[in-house]
């Protein structure tokens, strides 16, 4: 039995108990904790006990996960010690896990009667010791006011205290400027926040995970050569060994010149991106509510991606005329990695942020792009609520998946990279899956999956990718270089291949394949290699509001001819002014077939055999 403390900023809380060992916390009803409030995302985290352990992963929210005011990048374990920030909420272990264990050897910490909450602002500050009493006052019996204090009894002697002796005799000294060295950085503040005080809820979590700023390199200062006419300098006690003039108006010396490339980043548990080059400006932007994308025209023009959708951004001029330079640093982490002074800059960070850029003088201005990962992907479930594709056609994706069947998605671009990360999600953490794909980034507790670089072009890199015997490969539009080689993979016997082609419908999809010359090199006719590298194929569209809805899900079939068409299963029937509905058109197919010796049985009203 596990034991939660929920507590909202500003109200009371409240005492939840749970009999499983997962436990999920959102914003809507499917949730096993519901926050219904806007900074909190439909699947923002959940709670896995294993071992008597209890783990804390972030389902991909918008605004993030905190444990003690840290953000999480993977699972992090918890305990009762722990408490964990969703929104404007905070969650706390009351019961049910199991303490940490004391490594062998080690000492138990000394007893503390009162000491302050762990992770709190008082445990990170150092203490201070107390002011000395004030100095008696002359003509007072003891250190407090007149009348304070016992008085002597009538008849006895008042004790009074002997004079102070006297202070020593001030030397003459001259009032002689002192020069200042550099003030140092202040040190950063702990980020550990209290989370017993109203004042730190209501102060905002920051939502992408940055690594601390670099103190600056101290510059030398020159020590310019004395003169007769200006004055000495020495603070008191100094011998006149170091006795120093001050230069008239010194003018400070200018800072070192940033180098050419930074140096790579120390390995640490946070996502691999270059988190430490991104400006303030373009953080905000990039994180703002539902931004998948920023464009930029100049140094004056920006706009921002929502939900399909370009509108107007704000960005300061003096920020702007920095860009540049910052896509050029953020490049240089990335794959391929540019030259130092390219006029076309196309390459992906380590993050899976995208960023491209065209400099003058091959264009008038700089035009930029720069794409997030991962962004705005819904779970099935939701798109059924949204009206994108029927419980019938979510019954089949899901069978698909879990029998490892090798599917196609052809759409336009954001439904293509939409629909595909959401199947992609929907994979089994624990299952061994090779990404070949810019818009997709592995979870972070989903230690089995490995991302390769698709903008390297590496010769043999889905030979390779396939050698490793993974039980699924990922590639999406931006690899549909790589499709030719990944489907000859298929027809060999990989399995579990979810690809994205851009495409009009699903028989614009085959024939694009056969143009590309996807089937090069094989001894098979082009028609049979797709027929039997294929499984399902799925035409998505994006809608005007952003949305996307499935329009069919069909089948590779050879007609008698010999000619390869796709036949439609399911489908969007559409009535006119955007009404319509899902329908099952009962054609016989061998998918069902195929689902029912993977284990799966699919009603004759879904799927017809």
């Amino acid at each position: 039995m596990l034991i939660l403390t929920l507590a909202e900023k500003g109200g009371e809380s409240k005492d939840l108990t749970f009999d499983k060992t997962e436990i999920r916390v959102g914003r809507v009803r499917d949730n096993d904790i519901v926050l219904p409030k806007g900074n909190v995302s439909k699947h923002h985290c959940r709670l896995l006990l294993q071992n008597g352990q209890l783990l804390v992963e972030d389902l991909g929210s918008t605004n993030g996960t905190y444990v003690n005011g840290r953000k999480i990048a993977e699972a992090t374990s918890i305990s009762t010690s722990d408490k964990v920030f969703v929104g404007d909420f905070a969650i706390r272990v009351t019961g049910g896990v199991r303490a940490a264990e004391p490594q062998l050897g080690s000492t138990p910490p000394p007893y503390a009667p009162s000491t302050a909450e762990a992770g709190s602002l008082s445990t990170a500050l150092p203490r201070r010791a107390p002011p000395p009493p004030p100095p008696p006052r002359p003509g007072a019996l003891y250190g407090g006011d007149e009348g304070s204090g016992p008085k002597p009894s009538r008849g006895s002697k008042a004790h009074v205290p002997a004079p102070p002796p006297p202070p020593p005799p001030r030397r003459e000294s001259k009032t002689i400027p002192v020069v200042a060295a550099e003030p140092l950085p202040a040190p950063p503040l702990p980020t550990e926040i209290s989370l017993d005080d109203d004042d730190a809820l209501s102060s905002p979590a920051p939502r992408l995970n940055l690594p601390p700023l670099r103190p600056p390199v101290p510059v030398p200062t020159p020590t310019p050569s004395p003169s007769p006419d200006e004055p000495l300098t020495t603070p008191r006690g100094t011998p006149p060994a170091q006795l120093t003039r001050e230069p008239e108006r010194a003018a400070p010396p200018p800072p070192p010149a940033p180098p050419a490339f930074p140096p790579p980043a120390a390995p640490s548990a946070a996502p691999a991106q270059a988190g430490g080059d991104y400006p303030p400006w373009l953080v905000r932007l990039l994180d703002s509510e539902d931004a998948t994308a920023a464009f930029f025209s100049g140094t004056q023009s920006v706009e921002v991606e929502r939900n399909g959708r370009r509108e107007a951004g704000v960005v300061a001029s003096a920020d702007l005329a920095s860009l540049p330079d910052h896509l050029r640093r953020l490049a240089a982490r990335g794959v391929p990695r540019p030259e130092p002074d390219a006029s076309v800059i196309d390459t992906t960070l380590a993050d899976g942020t995208r960023i491209t850029a065209l400099f003058p003088p091959l264009c008038d201005r700089l035009r930029a792009s720069i794409r997030r990962p991962n962004v705005g992907h819904k779970t099935l479930d939701e798109m059924v609520t949204d009206g994108g594709l029927s419980a019938e056609m979510q019954q089949v994706l899901e069978a698909c998946v879990s029998t490892r069947q090798n599917l196609l998605v052809a759409g336009d671009r954001a439904s293509c990279d939409l629909l595909l990360g959401t199947l992609a999600w929907s994979l089994d953490r624990v299952a061994r899956v090779v990404v070949l794909a810019e818009t997709i980034t592995p979870p972070a507790s989903a230690s089995a999956w490995l991302k390769l670089p698709v903008a390297a072009r590496v010769p043999d890199l889905v030979a390779a990718a396939v050698a490793l015997r993974p039980d699924y490969v990922v590639a999406d539009a931006a690899a549909s270089m790589l499709l030719g080689d990944l489907l000859r993979e298929c027809a060999r016997g990989q399995n579990g291949a979810l690809t994205a082609l851009i495409a009009r419908s699903s028989n614009d999809a085959l024939y694009r394949l056969r143009v590309m010359g996807a089937t090069y090199g094989s001894s098979s006719t082009p028609n049979d290699l797709l027929g039997s590298s294929l499984d399902v194929l799925v035409h998505a569209v994006t809608l005007t509001d952003g949305s996307i809805r499935i329009m069919e899900i069909a089948e590779p079939t050879l007609g008698s001819a010999g000619e390869l068409r796709a036949e439609t299963l399911l489908a969007w029937q559409s009535k006119g002014k955007g009404k319509g509905r899902f329908i099952a058109t009962r054609t016989p197919s061998r998918l069902a077939g195929k689902l029912e010796a993977g284990g799966v049985n699919i009603s004759d009203t879904v799927l017809q055999r």
